[in-house]
């Protein structure tokens, strides 16, 4: 039945819970690293996610009929990271997932984990190149530079800002001067310069600001696409995070594709369904589950907790 199929899912999610950190150690040491493997990606996003949480009886009697313990359903952001080897093209091989639920301490359940693989592929293969890629959220750098730092790393570093998500926010400052066939023409142009020329986005944000009509350093109003897109260009050149052409150079991806694959793939697909809501327990054993699934190790990861989990039996008669 369908709640046998729940039990036994919460009860599996509960014991991978109890022997994870041990388990997830043992299975990075005997990952088998693709041989054409150049380099390393790292990203870190987050995901809504419809939460069941109590609600407030109002305030009297209640009405005849209504919910003896009333829940309301609200959408909290979860975490999703990725990490990725990938070759010389810098095309994906292998890519490893992890979900984290909103009430989680971010930087020890998810980016910690990143920080141990990381570390442990460095170890191995010295040779890989290490890039992180994120979205422009100042909180998704902040937690991975905690962990992820050329200082704690040892190693020189390439962090990028998601050339697509970049490109989105440039085509809405486009369509605020020309029209549609004429926007989809200078996008196409400028992502060519910015994979080819290490200066295009500093060019980019230059025509940018030269069609102001305000000062920069005002506050952009509820609906200004153009001053949105100059400040957000001006931060990420400021952090340098947006050399795409000196990524190509190197082998490097200049996309976050793998994440933002698995914020579809690890949650979306299964928490996101007509009229569903999760309690924060549940939801991590199944989150938990299909990262491990979805990182092609479910078998290896069942064995090591079934392993872990087995007891003798002796003949008591």
């Amino acid at each position: 039945s369908d709640s046998s199929f729940h039990r036994v899912t919460q009860a599996l999610g509960e014991r991978w819970v109890a022997h994870r950190d041990e388990i997830e150690a043992d299975l990075i040491k005997g990952l088998a690293i693709p041989a054409e493997s150049t380099g390393i990606t790292v990203s870190l996003d987050r995901v809504a996610t419809p939460m069941e949480e109590p609600r407030t009886r109002p305030v009297g009697r209640p009405k005849k009929g209504s919910p003896k313990r009333p829940v309301a359903r609200v959408w909290r952001m979860s975490y999703c990271a990725t990490v990725t080897l990938h070759d010389a093209n810098g095309r994906g091989l292998l890519t490893l997932r992890y979900g984290a639920m909103p009430s989680c301490d971010p930087d020890e359940e998810i980016v910690a984990a990143l920080e141990h693989d990381v570390k442990a592929l460095c170890a191995r293969r010295p040779d890989l190149k290490v890039g992180l890629i994120c979205d422009g959220a100042a909180e998704m750098w902040n937690l991975l530079h905690g962990r992820l730092s050329e200082e704690l790393l040892e190693r020189s570093l390439r962090e990028l800002v998601d050339l697509w998500h970049l490109l989105q926010k440039v085509g809405k400052a486009l369509r605020t001067r020309y029209d549609e066939g004429r926007t989809k023409a200078e996008l196409s142009r400028w992502k060519l310069r910015l994979l080819n020329r290490s200066s295009a986005a500093r060019e980019l944000r230059n025509e940018l600001r030269s069609w102001l009509v305000v000062p920069e350093d005002e506050p952009p109003g509820a609906e200004d696409p153009l001053r949105e897109a100059v400040g957000f260009l001006t931060r990420q050149l400021r952090a340098g995070h947006l050399d795409y052409a000196a990524a190509r150079r190197a082998g490097q991806p200049v996309g976050s594709g793998p994440v933002e694959a698995s914020c579809k793939c690890v949650f979306n697909v299964r928490l996101k369904r007509s009229g569903a809501r999760w309690k924060e327990a549940s939801a991590a054993h199944v989150v938990n589950l299909r990262a491990n699934a979805l990182s092609n190790r479910w078998d290896l990861a069942m064995a090591r907790l079934h392993d872990a989990t087995r007891t003798g039996v002796r003949r008591a008669a």
